[in-house]
């Protein structure tokens, strides 16, 4: 079964964080990512470069809404990211139902109210982008997968910018203004992208695509900007083992 790894924090990712730079600007994902099962770990159905197969493909989106009530607005915005495809052979389809590995495999969650660190948070496209990211990141033990590249493909602007202007993790000191804003996340995405000593780790590049090549992944985050309020981060992770696939996902996040 495709078990999420509940591991500390620090996944064995390292400082280089990067942007992924495809020959062409239309170039699509499927031109350079296909359907394979992963080498390591539970040999699970993940998008991987067809040239290397140490490169995993996870598509993030975010989604922002603004609500109207009793005379005022507010923002609700929710986050996704999609890290497995779905029906990856027709020969497979009763193995793989019984590991619940048929389906797409995504996680989605409204913007919490409160932080990690329990102070409040507001309710950004900045923020999601963030939260999503940081999922992402320790969702699984990518490495152990066979992952050498972790390549995130969105159309997130926050995200797209942060590929563009680091140049190793000290880079993120570019980014004063987002930093301030989300200290509790930029903390715990800081202590993902340290690394293991001796310096081994998975790479983390960001590819940025357009929107109508995000879809699928877009429209679990406007999914997710739906949902009811989530008051506390304790409270976001019981919504994210309540989801379908609860079996999968049950402890992931921590």
């Amino acid at each position: 079964m495709d078990s999420p790894q509940t591991e500390e924090p620090a996944p064995g990712l390292n400082l280089n964080f990067s942007t992924f730079k495809p020959p062409n600007e239309n170039d699509k994902p499927e031109d350079f990512f296909e359907v394979k099962l992963a080498e390591g770990g539970d040999k699970t159905p993940r998008w991987i470069r067809k040239t290397d197969s140490r490169q995993f493909l996870v598509f993030i989106a975010t989604s922002v809404r603004t609500e109207h009530e009793g005379g005022g607005a507010a923002q609700q915005v929710g986050w996704a990211f999609m890290y497995r495809p779905g029906k990856y052979k027709k020969e497979n389809y009763k193995e793989l139902m019984a590991q619940y590995l048929y389906y797409f495999g995504w996680l989605q969650a409204r913007v919490g109210n409160l932080g990690y660190t329990g102070e409040p948070a507001e309710q950004t496209g900045n923020r999601a982008a963030l939260r999503a990211l940081y999922a992402a990141l320790i969702f699984r033990s990518w490495e152990q997968e066979g992952a050498s590249t972790l390549v995130i493909a969105t159309n997130n602007p926050l995200l797209i910018r942060l590929g563009q202007c680091v140049e190793g993790w000290a880079g993120h000191e570019e980014m004063p203004t987002e930093r301030a804003q989300n200290k509790d996340l930029w903390g715990l995405i800081d202590e993902c992208m340290m690394g293991p000593p001796d310096g081994d780790g998975v790479k983390v590049q960001i590819w940025p695509i357009k929107h109508n090549m995000n879809v699928r992944t877009l429209h679990k985050a406007t999914n997710a900007s739906h949902e009811v309020d989530i008051k506390t981060w304790a409270d976001g992770l019981l919504r994210l083992q309540k989801l379908n696939h609860a079996k999968e996902l049950a402890g992931a996040i921590q």
